[in-house]
């Protein structure tokens, strides 16, 4: 692995070995997620960009293939158990076992709670925290059993500290 691998780090210190590894992404197709793919994928992992739009997730992944990574694209609905099993079995298929998860899809809405609506709600919450459950436990025994791993959950800046508009009435 090569420094120039490490020119987008704040830390240039930082030196990561994921030769070996394997990384799902979900929320992977653009953004934060597409980034760290690259990051995971320069550093010597095997990666799985996942996300509902197949057109992004196949971009991300040909764009690494490109320039000669290991790089896999595989749709899911982090919201439905059943997306999220069928990509497990997927990825176990085309990669084997994952070591690194990257938690990353998630959504965010700025409506005040009065108008805010309950179906909005529910689908925040169902890709925000239970898509973060089902991805987390479709991958985590294989962690367990071979004593290595690594869940990474990502979430915005005001969805840890809160902003005034999303609480105003």
């Amino acid at each position: 692995m090569s420094q120039d691998s490490l020119k987008s780090y704040d830390n240039p210190g930082i030196v990561m070995d994921l030769q070996g590894r394997a990384a799902v992404i979900t929320g992977g197709g653009r953004g934060i997620g597409s980034h760290i793919a690259r990051i995971l994928a320069e550093n010597g992992a095997t990666v799985v960009v996942s996300a509902r739009s197949v057109d992004e997730i196949e971009s991300v992944a040909k764009s690494l293939q490109s320039e000669g990574y290991e790089a896999h694209a595989i749709p899911c609905d982090v919201a439905n158990e059943t997306s999220v099993e069928t990509m497990a079995r997927e990825v176990s298929r085309r990669i084997g076992n994952v070591d690194i998860l990257v938690n990353n899809a998630g959504i965010a809405r700025s409506n005040p709670v009065k108008v805010l609506q309950l179906e909005e709600w529910e689908r925040i919450l169902a890709i925000n925290a239970t898509g973060t459950f089902l991805c987390t436990r479709a991958f985590l025994g294989n962690m367990i059993d071979k004593r290595w791993g690594r869940v990474i959950n990502v979430a915005p800046y005001c969805r840890i500290t809160g902003r005034t508009i999303h609480g105003r009435l």
